[in-house]
């Protein structure tokens, strides 16, 4: 599992999850699944990432980079396992909060003041764009945003009041 540590800008990764992820996932047949908790964390190491108020990481489809955006400068960034920016692009929505990889071509992030999904390639050509129904404030919208790519649906958290709205592909709840 990788995290991001938003307060030192950089790309914390910590072993354990992926791997009891793997081993829950090739022990289909149990009636137990491993779970992560901060006992079974190592940290690994930290890395500078030149990003800035970077929110949101997600694992690129080939597990070789990440993608993070940026709040302050509306950018989406990729960056390598070390936090090395690879590319990035601009994006005309402000205030994004969240990534997701949906396939190896193609992202989704969230614009939290617009309320929007923006569904872009891997090279920044927008493909679609979906308001999402969540009341609040301006800077009290949807927080978190994952795609799961075998149910063909988006996850997005609203973090006050808690809220997780599940869409499918065509943004339909």
């Amino acid at each position: 599992m990788n995290v991001f540590c938003r307060s030192k800008l950089a790309l914390c990764i910590f072993a354990g999850c992926l791997s009891i992820g793997l081993m829950a996932c090739s022990d289909l047949g149990s009636q137990t699944a491993a779970v992560s908790t901060s006992q079974n964390l190592r940290f690994v190491a930290a890395y500078p990432v030149d990003v800035a108020e970077p929110s949101g990481l997600s694992l690129s489809k080939d597990n070789r980079s990440l993608w993070t955006v940026s709040d302050k400068t509306s950018g989406i960034y990729q960056i390598n396992l070390q936090g090395t920016v690879l590319s990035h692009f601009q994006s005309e929505r402000g205030d994004l909060e969240a990534i997701t990889t949906i396939d190896a071509q193609h992202l989704a992030f969230l614009s939290e003041r617009d309320r929007m999904i923006v569904v872009t390639r891997n090279d920044g050509k927008i493909m679609e764009e979906a308001p999402i129904t969540i009341s609040g404030s301006k800077n009290r919208g949807p927080e978190a945003l994952t795609y799961d790519e075998d149910a063909e649906q988006f996850h997005v958290i609203q973090e006050s009041p808690g809220i997780l709205l599940s869409l499918n592909r065509q943004f339909g709840e």
